[in-house]
């Protein structure tokens, strides 16, 4: 699941982006196309080294290495060093971008009503949202060292990311759901979308979505993952009771939250007309 997270970070930085209306398009579906392209060369990197045989991955200790190793016909230690690299660039650099995202979300949330004002202060010099940041990276760290403590470093990192993820997944999906639903309630006042992209793209997108979703909540993983579902569950009756919330006390600030989450150059030029 972690794989279908991480391309929408540029959308939340459209108000530091000089022309967003062009270059956030472009940075969105080149991301995509970028990173699908490497999910399926690594995939068939992977199937090419170990066959069908699921068993076979599922035990060797560095599958990575092993099939780095295949491909370029050297020792598998020899992969090892460049393989950590790699992977301690990838890590550290998806880290950054997600820290920088999420305090941007939540500063611009903030800014509109929709968090707590106090997030949305921001530094004097740097001009960056430093309550934000404080706000997201320091629950995280604890949370991991508290992870760590209960658990392998392993499980850890996977049920983490996985668990951190799949609220990103099921906005994906309720955006789908809302794409299509919106589209009859334009239809209806005689506003005109393509069908293709408000209909048939957003049913596509509920059916991919719905297969990292089961593979994850399926019962009989073991360990950790049994209570991912449970989890998941939490986490989603969390965001409908606070949007209950924020309908009963800030109205405004809720109608107004896509925009708003996106910067102040959306809300001056929200291209979807008010249902209002």
């Amino acid at each position: 699941m972690v794989a279908f997270g991480g391309f929408e970070a540029s959308a939340p930085l459209a108000e530091e982006t000089s022309n967003p209306r062009r270059n956030v398009p472009i940075a969105l579906v080149g991301s995509v196309l970028i990173s699908g392209l490497i999910y399926v060369l690594g995939s068939w990197a992977v199937v090419a080294a170990f066959g069908n045989d699921g068993s076979r991955l599922a035990k060797d200790g560095n599958p990575f290495a092993t099939a780095g190793a295949l491909f370029l016909h050297v020792g598998g230690a020899f992969m090892v060093p460049f393989l950590a690299a790699i992977f301690l660039v990838s890590v550290t650099s998806s880290y950054i971008a997600a820290n920088t995202q999420t305090s941007r979300v939540l500063f611009a949330g903030a800014r509109g009503g929709i968090w707590p004002r106090p997030l949305a202060k921001s530094s004097a010099r740097f001009k960056t949202p430093w309550a934000a940041a404080i706000a997201f990276v320091a629950p995280s760290i604890l949370i991991g060292v508290l992870s760590t403590i209960v658990t392998d470093p392993g499980t850890t990192v996977g049920f983490l990311s996985t668990f951190g993820i799949f609220g990103v997944v099921i906005m994906y999906t309720v955006t789908n759901v809302a794409l299509f639903v919106q589209f009859f309630r334009f239809r209806a006042r005689g506003i005109r979308k393509n069908p293709f992209l408000w209909l048939v793209v957003p049913v596509i997108g509920v059916a991919v979505l719905a297969i990292p979703i089961w593979g994850n909540l399926r019962p009989g993983q073991g360990g950790a993952f049994d209570w991912l579902p449970l989890w998941s569950l939490g986490l989603i009756a969390a965001g409908v009771v606070y949007t209950i919330v924020l309908a009963v006390t800030r109205p405004k600030a809720l109608a107004a939250a896509p925009a708003l989450l996106e910067g102040a150059e959306s809300v001056e030029t929200d291209p979807v007309p008010p249902t209002a």
